[in-house]
């Protein structure tokens, strides 16, 4: 980058393209009729700490939507380290490219500061379903 010029968000950075990492917004439910196809239709893989719902989309990528209650997570830091956690696994995962619509439900069991555990759940949940 030549001096006086400012770089657009930290994009790129070093010659890396990281807008490839992002969580996009394309790979979001938002809608609540997207929720509901999920929730109606959607095959179910649960364990101690996650329920996940999968439907597929035909969209040729994966969408994720999450559903973090109050009465699960009482603390809003533990709701939105929890969904950040989840967003970023997703994000990492071989899921994001074969066009499914989850949804990701915590049990009421989880527990925020075991993230090792976190991430070796929904690893095993995005196995199942690739």
């Amino acid at each position: 980058m030549l001096e006086g010029q400012k770089a657009e968000r930290g994009w790129p950075r070093d010659g890396v393209n990281l807008e490839h990492f992002r969580y996009q917004n394309q790979n979001r439910l938002k809608k609540p009729e997207q929720f509901r196809g999920v929730f109606n239709t959607g095959k179910r893989s649960i364990d101690s700490l996650f329920t996940v719902l999968v439907k597929q989309n035909n969209l040729g990528y994966s969408r994720l939507g999450l559903v973090v209650s109050k009465k699960k997570l009482s603390l809003a830091v533990q709701r939105n380290s929890l969904k950040r956690l989840v967003r970023e696994s997703f994000r990492n995962s071989t899921i994001i490219t074969k066009g499914y619509d989850i949804v990701v439900l915590p049990q009421k069991t989880v527990n925020i500061n075991h993230k090792s555990a976190l991430k070796n759940s929904l690893d095993s949940h995005w196995e199942k379903f690739t």
